[in-house]
């Protein structure tokens, strides 16, 4: 329960930090779409993405 968490609150991290990086609510979207379904998984992939740009 606690990764549920810890996911739902990167996602967040993430969707804020792109959002001010100009990046589009549809990109952001798409992005969130691709992400694996295993939780640790997303995590990873989540953190990749506050990477980009």
């Amino acid at each position: 329960m606690l990764e549920r968490r810890l996911y739902t609150k990167l996602e967040d991290e993430v969707i804020r930090v792109l959002r001010e990086k100009q990046v589009s609510v549809r990109e952001i979207a798409d992005r969130l779409d691709r992400s694996p379904s295993s939780v640790r998984q997303r995590i990873t992939y989540l953190r990749s993405l506050h990477r980009i740009r």
